[in-house]
């Protein structure tokens, strides 16, 4: 085809044809442009449709990482439940009997307290496309401003709870709850008995439970321990209602 060309180039040349070759070396040239033009046009086409499965992609993985967290949430809230209704019983037994070492299971409920809550961190595909700087290929505004500010809310509620376990629950509920039960393998299970152990053991727990100071302190930490639930409990409430609307944002933009 080059050859076909340069054969006429030359023709009208040797010819003194030059209105003749001037008119075809436009002709030419504007030939080239169009074929960059179309070239580009392919190029930008195929870009764009890479693009479209990439964003596609990202969509479905971003669904998904939401999907997996709703049943993460709803066992928190879960627990959070156990805690208030566990928490709130002991209280009113307490506040009858005015005695601990009488509440029945004294040792089994508290046992539920030593579970902590955290918010469940489950951004594997936004962390990629943050990353890798490819939040603009989500072409939507809304939608990509919804993922955006989702995570960014996630982000706080993980360092809000994180505060409440490592500053509260770590720090001042755990220490109590430590001197006021008797840890077995089976006490985290919720299957111990407090008959089942040492007498000399149960004697101590007795003690510990009727000293004045220690009934303040297991007091204040099991009122803390019900704070702290409905704390966070609000705030994986409202998470999960957040990631249910992404999630049906996230399902009407990939239809």
């Amino acid at each position: 085809m080059i050859k076909f060309f340069r054969k006429i180039r030359q023709k009208l040349i040797s010819e003194n044809k030059f209105s003749k070759y001037l008119v075809y070396a436009i002709g030419e040239i504007v030939l080239v442009v169009i074929g960059i033009l179309i070239a580009l046009g392919i190029n930008n086409w195929n870009s764009d449709r890479i693009n479209t499965i990439r964003e596609k992609d990202y969509l479905i993985g971003i669904k998904n990482d939401l999907e997996k967290q709703i049943p993460v949430f709803n066992s928190l809230v879960k627990r959070c439940d156990s805690i208030l209704i566990v928490g709130n019983n002991i209280l009113n037994d307490y506040k009858s009997i005015q005695d601990f070492s009488l509440i029945n299971d004294l040792n089994k409920k508290l046992s539920l307290f030593f579970y902590a809550e955290n918010f469940p961190e489950i951004s594997t595909t936004f962390d990629e496309l943050k990353s890798t700087g490819q939040i603009n290929l989500i072409k939507n505004k809304f939608v990509r401003t919804k993922i955006i500010s989702y995570y960014q809310n996630a982000k706080e509620s993980q360092v809000g709870m994180r505060f409440i376990l490592s500053d509260i629950v770590y720090s001042h509920i755990y220490p109590t709850l430590k001197s006021s039960t008797i840890i077995t393998q089976e006490n985290l299970s919720l299957n111990n008995n407090t008959n089942d152990l040492p007498s000399k053991l149960q004697s101590v727990l007795k003690m510990k439970l009727t000293d004045s100071d220690n009934e303040l302190e297991l007091f204040n930490a099991i009122n803390l321990r019900i704070k702290a639930a409905i704390v966070n409990q609000s705030v994986l409430l409202n998470a999960k209602d957040e990631a249910m609307k992404l999630i049906d944002a996230l399902e009407k933009e990939l239809k």
